[in-house]
């Protein structure tokens, strides 16, 4: 061993040896001290670079890990101290006296198999008992008349929906993460058959190699549905995204972070975590349920209701995998192990119960549920009931000013203007007036009013948008008008423009009566004077923009002439008298400047604050109009009008920065062609250190690096790949192949399944042979045993740099597919003949059925070399890595 360390230590010049670097020791030093002394020295250099890194780095490095091995650190140090806080959660739920209240207060006493049956049992049943009682409260609040945004428990409207959709995007699109390497090389042989069926649950996370039942692709179209298209997930831009809260990534980092140490240092938890989140829980229930009955994709969510059943499903195989793993442990380690393995699948399962999103959601589902909250008039004065009105158009308002068009009016004003939510709080009591004065109101007779009597009927355009608290409100107020009628002594204060309602030719448009002007003092001459020419000039300043904006839209002038709007703008005194023609700058609040307004506004992005006052001034002002005759504009002329040159559209260096056009146009081109700003990052430095070659590391240093999960072997991964071996030399014996084969299931194919590759074609094609591998794992396993072979380092030297050269292929993932099709192909086509050849020969392994298996293996391979072949056909993929046998050849 003296010679080991001297050979590593020698490898480095005394310019690049760092000064941390493993020093000699003496004999008696284990290769799992050398290993850990170097995690040590990576651990402490990283340590620093990660010290405050934020949630969203770490998810997009985890995302990136082929990039990023030093995150491993980082993702280890927050596991801990995440599980750390799950086990003091779960001592405190120990301390409860009823034993129905928690897992850890039912088994306070220590673990055993038929509590722990009896209480998963119990909490099932727990679960459908309040899903039933959910669906009882839900009907027959349905069936009161109350709306669905009542009776929902969780999801109040579809707003809150598509929020709480995007919210968890980060948890659902690396659904399955947490058991990405729980069958890998690190994986001791006797844990395999434990770690056996939580892969059989992520390959069933991952769609079984079907693409369409990839849960990522699931959760994919269920966002497209909503309208919802995120940036890929691998990316900076979801991983700094500014619609999605900081605290949505925590979970799936957790997640990611369990799936990089799943095979080995951290299975135990892992198992845990699998166990907690694999059980069926009532929000998923009410998830679906909300869903179909809001018309929200929710295929999602039905799939993990039936995947995840307590009878076969993945709750059960959880399940079974903790008491099979546990009774293991008993009867190998003892008791106490048992208990001390139980306290860590604990951790994880507490860990899968913590949500960091919770207090966001509850607050927000809150807030929304708020908007629903109606009212109860609480006398029966006809005040009261106004009043009640009021909040019910108010709380309706975001949800129904842009289901009715422009067209549908309600006095002077489209009914969408009317219910704005921005301003309906001012707006609401001149609404109910001039509801109060429509057809669609018969004072003192509800039953007769057309409100009620056809539009909130069966069939009729509002049915089903009043609760039945809230028409028993508008039948109130609605009898409550006749004898307010009879009160009213016809003088009247509009709300909005605080004119008085005596005979005046001023017509308010908020409530379509006659008002007089405010006691404002009339503008002066020299005021009209520069308001119309402030107005021209606006004109001017916008037409190079504002010419092919409007469409077909058409307004008509005083003398009759009828022109597109694009047209007028060519003749800024004849666009004036049209808007005035048109009913565009009547009322205290014009129609014009309601268009411009800021924020609410069809037009308001495109005017400034000090422009908007230009257009207020004029209509205040009279809307005063410069001589002008209709005759200036022919039909051919505005047929032939040139175009705006790019001078006008782009003004040139020269043009003085208080010029009002470049303004405009430097104002308009900000407002609608910059991207939404948030602070993402910089893509940080590769992490790089001085390594020794790979020749001077003995064969069983370099398998025991490569076979653990630490920075160290992604660099000596990539070093090995520089020069790979040559793949072409058929194995003579037997013996020599089995190593090999053992690895094939877990090293070149298992860290392809990362959450950001597994729904490409090919991956899911891979799955399916990596899953046909899985028994004949087992196969191999037992021969091995039989004999006594248990290492490739043990071997021929040439073979066990082929299994060096597989552990690497496999530690880089897919960064390097090439290599991994290419070492796939000749384990698969060269390798494995050798050892179905010689399976016969060795004892019971005759009733195995290995041809079966083999023949499943084949054809699975068939189909990734035909998915493979398409790739390269279509560009996606490079050239295959060509080894001493020449390139790999793609066969039908």
């Amino acid at each position: 061993m003296h010679g080991i360390l001297s050979r590593l230590v020698g490898a480095f010049t005394p310019s690049t040896t760092p000064a941390d670097a493993p020093t000699r020791r003496n004999a008696t030093i284990t290769v799992d001290q050398l290993v850990e002394e170097w995690h040590d020295i990576l651990s402490a250099r990283s340590k620093v670079s990660y010290e405050n890194i934020s949630h969203r780095e770490l998810f997009y490095r985890l995302m990136n890990i082929e990039l990023y091995p030093d995150a491993l650190y980082a993702a280890r140090d927050f596991l801990q101290s995440r599980l750390e806080q799950a086990l003091d959660a779960a001592e405190k739920d120990a301390r409860n006296e009823d034993p129905s209240s928690s897992l850890a207060a039912a088994l306070k006493d220590g673990y055993c198999p038929n509590t722990l049956e009896k209480y998963m049992l119990k909490s099932h049943q727990t679960t459908m008992d309040a899903f039933h009682a959910y669906r009882r409260e839900w009907d027959e609040r349905m069936g009161e008349g109350e709306g669905i945004e009542t009776a929902n428990r969780m999801f109040p409207d579809r707003e809150f929906a598509r929020w709480w959709l995007i919210q968890n995007a980060p948890t659902k699109l690396v659904d399955g993460s947490w058991l990405q390497n729980v069958l890998s090389p690190e994986t001791p042989s006797d844990l395999r058959r434990f770690a056996l069926p939580l892969y059989q649950t992520f390959a069933e996370e991952l769609g079984e190699g079907l693409a369409v039942q990839n849960h990522v692709n699931v959760y994919n179209v269920c966002l497209s549905s909503e309208g919802i298209h995120l940036p890929d997930a691998s990316t900076r831009a979801f991983a700094y995204h500014p619609d999605i809260l900081d605290s949505a990534y925590e979970r799936g980092v957790v997640q990611m972070a369990l799936g990089q140490f799943a095979g080995n240092a951290m299975f135990p938890e892992v198992m845990g975590y699998n166990f907690g989140y694999e059980q069926l829980p009532l929000h998923l229930l009410v998830t679906t349920h909300e869903f179909r009955q809001m018309g929200i994709d929710y295929n999602y969510f039905q799939l993990h209701v039936t995947i995840d059943n307590a009878a076969t499903g993945h709750a059960h195989m959880a399940t079974k995998a903790v008491i099979d793993y546990l009774d293991y442990i008993k009867c190998t380690q003892g008791e106490e192990a048992m208990h001390n393995h139980w306290r860590r699948i604990l951790a994880g399962y507490y860990l899968s119960e913590s949500n960091p999103l919770k207090t966001s959601l509850d607050t927000r589902r809150d807030e929304h549920r708020k908007k629903y909250q109606q009212p109860q008039p609480q006398d029966q004065t006809f005040e009261t009931y106004t009043q009640a009105m009021r909040a019910i158009l108010e709380q309706k308002s975001p949800f129904a000013h842009k289901i009715h068009s422009p067209e549908i009016c309600l006095g002077a004003l489209p009914l969408s203007t009317w219910l704005d939510p921005k301003h309906i709080s001012t707006r609401s009591a001149a609404l109910v007036e001039e509801l109060a004065r429509s057809r669609w109101v018969t004072p003192g007779n509800p039953s007769e009013s057309a409100l009620l009597k056809d539009l909130c009927s069966f069939g009729g355009g509002m049915f089903g948008v009043f609760t039945k608290e809230e028409r028993k409100i508008i039948e109130a107020w609605i009898r409550g008008l006749a004898e307010q009628r009879a009160q009213d002594d016809g003088t009247k204060t509009c709300p909005i423009s605080n004119a008085t309602s005596v005979t005046s030719n001023a017509t308010c448009p908020f409530t379509s009566k006659q008002f007089t002007q405010a006691q404002n003092p009339p503008p002066t001459d020299k005021e009209i004077d520069e308001s119309l020419k402030a107005m021209l000039t606006l004109i001017k300043t916008k037409a190079p923009l504002a010419r092919k904006r409007h469409g077909s839209i058409s307004l008509t002038d005083s003398s009759g002439q009828t022109r597109r709007i694009d047209d007028w703008f060519d003749h800024p005194e004849g666009l004036l008298d049209a808007l005035k023609s048109s009913g565009f700058v009547s009322g205290e609040i014009s129609r014009l400047e309601m268009s411009i307004k800021k924020g609410s506004g069809r037009m308001g992005s495109y005017f400034t604050d000090s422009e908007r006052k230009v257009v207020e001034r004029w209509v205040r002002a009279g809307a005063p109009l410069p001589r002008y005759s209709s005759s200036t504009l022919s039909q051919e002329e505005g047929e032939s009008r040139p175009q705006p040159t790019s001078a006008q559209i782009a003004p040139a260096a020269e043009v003085p920065s208080t010029d009002p056009t470049a303004i405009t146009l430097a104002t308009t081109v900000i407002a609608h062609h910059t991207q939404p700003t948030f602070n993402v990052p910089p893509k940080p430095t590769p992490f790089h250190l001085p390594l020794p070659p790979k020749n001077l590391l003995p064969p069983e240093i370099l398998y025991k690096l490569l076979k653990t999960t630490t920075p160290l072997s992604h660099h000596l991964s990539y070093m090995l790949l520089q020069t790979p071996p040559t793949l072409t030399s058929t194995p003579k014996t037997p013996m020599t192949t089995l190593p090999l084969l053992l690895l094939l299931p877990t090293a070149p194919l298992s860290k392809l399944f990362s959450p950001k590759s597994h729904p490409k074609p090919l991956q899911t094609a891979l799955l399916n042979l990596h899953t046909n591998l899985q028994p004949l794992a087992s196969i191999i396993e037992t021969t091995l045993k039989l004999l006594n072979v248990y290492e490739p380092y043990d071997l021929d030297t040439g073979y066990t740099l082929l299994a060096n050269y597989v552990l690497a292929v496999g530690n880089v993932g897919n960064a390097r597919m090439d290599d991994v099709i290419s070492c796939t192909r000749f384990m698969v086509e060269d390798v494995l003949p050798v050892f179905v050849g010689f399976v016969p020969n060795v004892g019971t392994l005759k009733q195995m059925q290995c041809g079966n298996i083999v023949g499943e293996i084949n054809e699975s391979w068939r189909e990734v070399k035909r998915v493979w072949g398409k790739e390269i056909a279509r560009g996606v993929l490079g050239e295959v890595w060509k080894s001493s046998g020449g390139a790999y050849q793609h066969k039908n």
